[in-house]
């Protein structure tokens, strides 16, 4: 990958996922009087910490075949990061279908999460097809040549 591909994408990472994720950190401290999933203080809290640390890693960590813990890290991380977007959308959502006050709140807070969202779906998007994409040379694909040898 190039070095100009790697500055830009982090650049976008960090403009596009980084920056607006980093209020959703606070976001359940801040809404004391919006009722929130119960899963209980820690996990809504935890969740979007966890998945802005893994907007911050991906900014700077490219998918690699080399060293795949790294990239799976970074990905349940990301994934870390979704639910707990998924959670406050839900709990958005069920609260503007009964309540039109929150139904403009609602719109503005999805269009605020798409962001942090799509560029945490572009990073795992960019892994399924580094992992399962086969070579051009014909080579196996990277998850399996592991256990091709073994079995040689």
């Amino acid at each position: 990958m190039s070095s100009v591909h790697v500055r830009s994408r982090t650049i976008w990472y960090m403009i596009f996922g980084v920056a607006p994720a980093l209020p959703l950190v606070l976001f359940p401290l801040l809404l004391s009087g919006v009722p929130m999933p119960e899963l209980g203080g820690l996990s809504v809290a935890a969740l979007p910490s966890l998945g802005l640390f893994g907007l911050c890693l991906a900014a700077f960590i490219a998918p690699n075949l080399q060293a795949p813990t790294k990239t799976l890290l970074i990905v349940f991380l990301l994934a870390c990061g979704i639910s707990a977007t998924s959670l406050l959308l839900t709990s958005f959502v069920y609260h503007s279908i009964r309540n039109w006050e929150y139904f403009l709140k609602t719109v503005l807070f999805a269009s605020w999460l798409l962001s942090p969202t799509a560029v945490a779906g572009h990073y795992i998007g960019m892994c399924l097809i580094k992992f399962f994409k086969f070579k051009k040379n014909g080579s196996q694909n990277p998850i399996n040549s592991a256990e091709m040898l073994e079995n040689t």
